[in-house]
Formats: structure tokens, sequence, C-alpha cells
């Protein structure tokens, strides 16, 4: 397997289960987390696909077929990303101001 392939997967298990305890209640990180969160385990996902159909022996398998989606799929998960952020700098903003 690829070193990339690893570490993206495991970037992915480590949002998807702080992300769950978030929406649990267990943690508290705000609604714009959540969207951050979700924007990148759709590019994570997106990417591992990509790099998996690069593997050997995949040549001509069907997530090969998967390939030319990734890229609108991992440009739509960066504008979900970035949507949380500008709510997290908002969210921040008003905890400073005491609202």
């Amino acid at each position: 397997m690829l070193p990339g392939t690893i570490v993206l997967a495991g970037s992915w298990l480590l949002i998807v289960i702080v992300l769950v305890l978030d929406l649990v209640g267990i943690l508290h990180r705000g609604t714009g987390f959540r969207w951050q969160a979700t924007g990148l385990l759709i590019m994570f996902t997106a990417i591992d696909t990509r790099l998996l159909a690069h593997l050997p022996n995949q040549t001509g398998s069907p997530i090969g077929a998967l390939e030319p989606a990734t890229m609108p799929v991992v440009l739509a998960g960066l504008a979900i990303a970035m949507v949380g952020t500008g709510l997290r700098v908002r969210e921040r903003r008003n905890i400073h101001r005491g609202r």
C-alpha cells in the first residue's frame, strides 16, 4: 500500500472519530468544526479513491472508473471546509465580543 494512502486513511479515521464525538455531545466544537470536518472527509475520501485506483493490480478495476470524478469532489469538499473555516472565525469573534 502507498504511504500516502495509509496517512490519508488514518487522518480520515481520526476526523470521523472526533466528528462523531462532537455530534454525540462529548466534545463541543461548534458548527464551523462540523462543516470543516465534513469537507475534509469528502476531500480525503476522493483522494484515497484516486490513490487506490493507482495501486498495482488495480488497472481496469471498477474503482479506476471513479478517477475522473475525484477532482470535482475534492473541490466541493474544499468549498465546504472553507465555509466551515469562515463559520469558526465568526464564532470566535462573537465569543471575544461577548455575544
